[in-house]
C-alpha cells in the first residue's frame, strides 16, 4: 500500500480510538466540563418556559449539540417546545447585536430581558468553554511530551504499540487521559494542541496532520527536538 495511503488510514484509525476509548464518567459525579453546559441549558429551558408558560421539565427541551448554520459548523442548542403546534428552533451563543442572528426566530416569543438572561448564559458558557479548551491544550500538550519521554518517540507512523508515538499520535492519546468525557470538547482541545504545535512549523500550515507528521519526520529530527517542542507549546 501506498505510504501516503497508509499513514492516512492510521490517522484515522487513532482519531477514532481517541474518540472512543474513554475511561467512564466517574460514578456518582459530573464531569467539570459539562457544568457550565448544563447551566446555560438550565437557563435557556427555564426562560422559555416562563415566556411561552409551560412547563419546563415536560414541554421544554433543550439540548447542547454541533450543527450546520450558514455553512459553518457551531456548537447551539436545540430547542424543541411540544404543545399543539410544536415547534423547533437550533440557537447558537451571541456573534452580533440582533437577536435573529441568533435566535433564529425563537426571539418573537420573547422580551428583551428575556433575551437577555438567554444571551448571558450562553455568552457565559463561551467564556468558560474558551478558558477550559485553553488548559486543557496545555494539559494535553504536556502529557504528550510525557508519554514520548515514557514510551518512546517514533517516526514513520503516529503510534506504534511497541515503540511509542509519534508528535501527532502523543497528542491524540494525551487528550484522552487527561479526564475530558465529552466529545466535542476532546475533538476541539485535539485541535487547538494541534495548532499550538503548528506554530512551531517552518513555512505556511495548511494541513495540520501533514504538517506535524512532516516536521516529526524529518530526519534531521530528534526526540529531545519533539519532546521540547511539545513542552515549549504547552507554555502559552
Amino acid at each position: 500500500m501506498d505510504p501516503i495511503k497508509q499513514r492516512d488510514i492510521d490517522a484515522d484509525r487513532a482519531a477514532r480510538a481517541a474518540a472512543f476509548s474513554l475511561p467512564p464518567s466517574p460514578k456518582g459525579q459530573s464531569p467539570e466540563q459539562d457544568l457550565d453546559k448544563r447551566e446555560a441549558t438550565a437557563t435557556i429551558k427555564r426562560v422559555i418556559a416562563s415566556a411561552l408558560g409551560f412547563d419546563e421539565r415536560s414541554k421544554v427541551n433543550a439540548r447542547h449539540e454541533m450543527f450546520g448554520i450558514e455553512g459553518d459548523t457551531q456548537p447551539g442548542w436545540e430547542i424543541k417546545i411540544a404543545s399543539q403546534s410544536p415547534m423547533s428552533f437550533k440557537i447558537t451563543p451571541p456573534r452580533g447585536p440582533e437577536p435573529s442572528q441568533w435566535l433564529r426566530g425563537l426571539e418573537q416569543h420573547l422580551n428583551a430581558q428575556q433575551i437577555a438572561e438567554i444571551g448571558q448564559a450562553m455568552t457565559a458558557w463561551v467564556n468558560a468553554q474558551a478558558a477550559k479548551i485553553k488548559a486543557k491544550s496545555r494539559e494535553t500538550l504536556k502529557k504528550a511530551a510525557d508519554l514520548i519521554d515514557e514510551a518512546g518517540w517514533i517516526q514513520g507512523a503516529i503510534i506504534s504499540a511497541t515503540d511509542g508515538f509519534d508528535a501527532y499520535g502523543a497528542i491524540l492519546s494525551a487528550s484522552t487521559r487527561i479526564g475530558i468525557y465529552d466529545t466535542e470538547d476532546r475533538v476541539e482541545i485535539q485541535r487547538h494542541a494541534l495548532a499550538r504545535v503548528s506554530f512551531y512549523m517552518p513555512g505556511p500550515v495548511n494541513n495540520l496532520y501533514t504538517a506535524i507528521v512532516t516536521w516529526n519526520d524529518d530526519p534531521a529530527r530528534t526526540k529531545l527536538e519533539v519532546v521540547t517542542t511539545l513542552r515549549d507549546a504547552a507554555l502559552w
